[in-house]
């Protein structure tokens, strides 16, 4: 008898039981509305020299290519009223899909920073010339936010924020960037 009450409790669990599935392969691609702020970046303007955060709303684009936890990210942003950020890095993370209308997710990325300001970004300068010219270095951020998806999880729109370090113009700096994003999910 315990035999067969006990087949029957295992039966159920197999039948009431949710099949398993793993993501071994994931593309996503956004597009963002953000606030970016880059601490301490040293901009030249002929010989003037200043150091300041460069900030501010902008728009951009993310793209992610995920196998297992190993992620490849490529993130662009433009900061009005004139810079560009690229962010291109390998790292990890999760998404978090156990509750039904809300993904959150968590990420940590290192890699290579680029960064393009027009004098207007700092303080005292004004015009179109460049005060920060293709500056390359590193930076490492982590993140987190919240993914709602929809269309049988084929679009999702959500928010996220990053904290990081970074080394850019010859300095160690901090950055931050809170976003609203809306995409594609394959």
């Amino acid at each position: 008898m315990k035999n067969l009450l006990a087949c029957l409790a295992l039966g159920a669990l197999v039948l009431v039981g949710a099949p398993a599935s793993a993501d071994l392969f994931s593309v996503e691609l956004d597009g963002q509305g953000t606030y970016t702020r880059i601490g301490n970046v040293e901009g030249m303007l002929g010989n003037q020299r200043v150091t300041t955060d460069v900030s501010g709303f902008g728009v951009g684009g993310r793209a992610m290519l995920e196998i297992l936890i190993i992620r490849a990210v490529f993130d662009y942003q433009h900061i009005f009223p004139g810079a560009d950020l690229i962010h291109c890095g390998l790292g990890v993370g999760t998404t978090f899909d156990s509750i039904p209308i809300v993904n959150p997710y968590i990420s940590a990325t290192l890699g290579l920073i680029a960064l393009d300001a027009q004098a207007r970004m700092f303080p005292g300068l004004s015009g179109e010339d460049s005060a920060v010219d293709n500056a390359l270095g590193f930076q490492g951020r982590a993140g987190g936010g919240l993914d709602f998806p929809f269309l049988d999880g084929w679009l999702a729109f959500g928010l996220g924020a990053d904290v990081g370090v970074h080394y850019l113009t010859g300095k160690w700096g901090y950055d931050f960037s809170a976003n609203v994003h809306f995409g594609l999910r394959i």
